[in-house]
Protein backbone atom coordinates (compact mmCIF):
# COMPACT_ATOMS: atom_id res chain seq x y z
CA UNK A 1 0.00 0.00 0.00
CA UNK A 2 2.85 2.51 1.29
CA UNK A 3 4.50 1.83 -2.30
CA UNK A 4 1.62 2.49 -4.04
CA UNK A 5 0.89 6.10 -2.70
CA UNK A 6 4.89 6.54 -3.20
CA UNK A 7 4.76 5.59 -6.70
CA UNK A 8 1.41 7.87 -7.18
CA UNK A 9 3.20 10.96 -5.67
CA UNK A 10 5.94 10.45 -7.57
CA UNK A 11 4.54 10.36 -10.78
CA UNK A 12 2.04 13.27 -10.01
CA UNK A 13 5.02 15.39 -8.95
CA UNK A 14 6.89 14.35 -12.71
CA UNK A 15 3.89 15.57 -14.45
CA UNK A 16 3.78 18.69 -12.52
CA UNK A 17 7.27 19.59 -13.01
CA UNK A 18 7.09 19.09 -16.47
CA UNK A 19 3.85 21.18 -16.63
CA UNK A 20 6.09 23.74 -15.18
CA UNK A 21 8.77 23.34 -17.51
CA UNK A 22 6.61 23.63 -20.59
CA UNK A 23 4.95 26.36 -19.32
CA UNK A 24 8.23 28.27 -18.69
CA UNK A 25 9.31 27.69 -22.18
CA UNK A 26 5.87 28.95 -23.46
CA UNK A 27 6.85 32.41 -21.35
CA UNK A 28 10.05 32.71 -22.88
CA UNK A 29 9.54 32.35 -26.25
CA UNK A 30 6.68 35.34 -25.83
CA UNK A 31 8.16 37.29 -23.50
CA UNK A 32 12.11 38.07 -22.86
CA UNK A 33 13.04 37.43 -19.36
CA UNK A 34 16.66 39.12 -19.78
CA UNK A 35 15.50 42.27 -21.30
CA UNK A 36 15.20 44.71 -18.01
CA UNK A 37 15.13 48.40 -18.32
CA UNK A 38 18.49 48.94 -17.47
CA UNK A 39 19.79 46.22 -19.87
CA UNK A 40 17.79 47.88 -23.16
CA UNK A 41 19.26 51.20 -22.15
CA UNK A 42 22.88 49.83 -22.03
CA UNK A 43 22.45 47.50 -25.22
CA UNK A 44 21.46 49.03 -28.79
CA UNK A 45 21.49 45.43 -30.13
CA UNK A 46 18.83 44.25 -27.94
CA UNK A 47 16.71 47.11 -28.08
CA UNK A 48 17.13 46.81 -31.98
CA UNK A 49 15.84 43.04 -31.67
CA UNK A 50 12.79 43.36 -29.14
CA UNK A 51 11.41 45.96 -31.99
CA UNK A 52 11.90 43.89 -34.55
CA UNK A 53 10.95 40.09 -32.87
CA UNK A 54 7.53 41.30 -31.17
CA UNK A 55 8.37 39.49 -27.56
CA UNK A 56 7.52 40.83 -24.70
CA UNK A 57 9.08 43.31 -21.64
CA UNK A 58 8.57 43.32 -18.59
CA UNK A 59 9.78 46.45 -17.08
CA UNK A 60 9.65 48.32 -13.34
CA UNK A 61 10.25 51.86 -12.81
CA UNK A 62 9.19 55.60 -11.67
CA UNK A 63 6.47 57.20 -14.03
CA UNK A 64 8.30 60.34 -14.59
CA UNK A 65 5.88 62.37 -16.96
CA UNK A 66 2.62 61.72 -18.23
CA UNK A 67 0.43 62.96 -21.39
CA UNK A 68 -2.74 62.97 -23.51
CA UNK A 69 -1.78 62.83 -26.72
CA UNK A 70 -5.25 61.94 -28.41
CA UNK A 71 -8.08 62.51 -25.11
CA UNK A 72 -11.10 61.16 -26.90
CA UNK A 73 -12.28 57.92 -24.82
CA UNK A 74 -12.63 55.76 -27.73
CA UNK A 75 -9.22 56.62 -30.00
CA UNK A 76 -7.50 57.47 -26.16
CA UNK A 77 -3.42 57.90 -26.61
CA UNK A 78 -1.52 58.55 -23.50
CA UNK A 79 2.08 58.24 -22.93
CA UNK A 80 3.95 57.75 -19.54
CA UNK A 81 7.68 58.59 -19.41
CA UNK A 82 8.93 55.36 -17.01
CA UNK A 83 12.60 55.88 -15.57
CA UNK A 84 15.04 53.75 -13.30
CA UNK A 85 18.38 54.25 -12.31
CA UNK A 86 21.05 52.74 -9.77
CA UNK A 87 24.17 54.38 -8.00
CA UNK A 88 27.59 53.83 -8.72
CA UNK A 89 29.28 54.92 -5.33
CA UNK A 90 28.10 58.01 -3.70
CA UNK A 91 28.41 60.66 -6.38
CA UNK A 92 27.30 59.19 -10.00
CA UNK A 93 23.71 58.05 -10.63
CA UNK A 94 23.01 55.91 -14.18
CA UNK A 95 19.18 56.69 -15.47
CA UNK A 96 17.08 54.64 -17.78
CA UNK A 97 14.40 55.39 -19.66
CA UNK A 98 10.92 54.06 -21.29
CA UNK A 99 8.26 55.71 -23.24
CA UNK A 100 4.78 53.86 -22.21
CA UNK A 101 2.01 54.19 -25.10
CA UNK A 102 -1.24 53.82 -23.28
CA UNK A 103 -4.02 52.96 -26.11
CA UNK A 104 -7.92 52.30 -26.16
CA UNK A 105 -10.62 53.16 -23.97
CA UNK A 106 -9.98 51.17 -20.98
CA UNK A 107 -6.92 53.58 -20.26
CA UNK A 108 -9.24 57.05 -20.96
CA UNK A 109 -9.13 58.62 -17.29
CA UNK A 110 -5.95 57.21 -16.16
CA UNK A 111 -4.17 60.39 -17.11
CA UNK A 112 -5.88 63.95 -15.92
CA UNK A 113 -5.48 66.84 -19.14
CA UNK A 114 -5.63 69.26 -16.55
CA UNK A 115 -5.58 69.23 -12.34
CA UNK A 116 -8.96 68.51 -10.71
CA UNK A 117 -10.19 68.92 -6.79
CA UNK A 118 -11.10 65.24 -7.05
CA UNK A 119 -8.45 62.63 -8.19
CA UNK A 120 -9.63 59.48 -10.31
CA UNK A 121 -9.44 56.25 -8.71
CA UNK A 122 -7.78 55.23 -11.87
CA UNK A 123 -5.23 57.97 -12.14
CA UNK A 124 -1.77 57.07 -12.71
CA UNK A 125 0.04 58.93 -10.47
CA UNK A 126 3.71 60.52 -11.18
CA UNK A 127 6.97 59.69 -8.70
CA UNK A 128 4.84 55.91 -7.73
CA UNK A 129 6.49 52.60 -9.00
CA UNK A 130 4.77 50.56 -11.34
CA UNK A 131 5.21 47.40 -13.38
CA UNK A 132 4.51 46.99 -16.83
CA UNK A 133 4.26 44.32 -19.53
CA UNK A 134 4.40 45.47 -22.98
CA UNK A 135 5.59 44.65 -26.73
CA UNK A 136 8.66 47.35 -27.79
CA UNK A 137 6.95 49.16 -31.23
CA UNK A 138 9.42 51.81 -31.66
CA UNK A 139 12.52 53.60 -30.82
CA UNK A 140 12.86 57.13 -29.76
CA UNK A 141 16.02 59.30 -30.10
CA UNK A 142 17.11 62.04 -28.27
CA UNK A 143 20.81 63.48 -27.55
CA UNK A 144 20.84 60.94 -24.36
CA UNK A 145 20.19 57.86 -26.17
CA UNK A 146 17.87 55.45 -28.15
CA UNK A 147 14.89 54.79 -25.64
CA UNK A 148 12.14 52.14 -26.32
CA UNK A 149 8.48 52.94 -26.71
CA UNK A 150 6.24 50.56 -25.41
CA UNK A 151 2.87 49.47 -26.53
CA UNK A 152 1.47 48.36 -22.80
CA UNK A 153 -0.59 45.23 -22.22
CA UNK A 154 -0.87 45.55 -18.39
CA UNK A 155 0.09 48.41 -16.11
CA UNK A 156 0.52 47.99 -12.31
CA UNK A 157 1.37 49.86 -9.06
CA UNK A 158 3.57 48.40 -6.72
Amino acid sequence: MFRSVLLALLLVSNGAFALAETSFQELSRIMDLEASLKAVSTDPTLLTELKSNQRLVLFTGTIASRKVINGEEDNFIGELELIDGEWHGTSAVSMYKSYLRLEGPQYYGTIPERRSRQKNPREIETNTRYLVIGEVVDLRRDEKGDFPVVKVLFLRRM
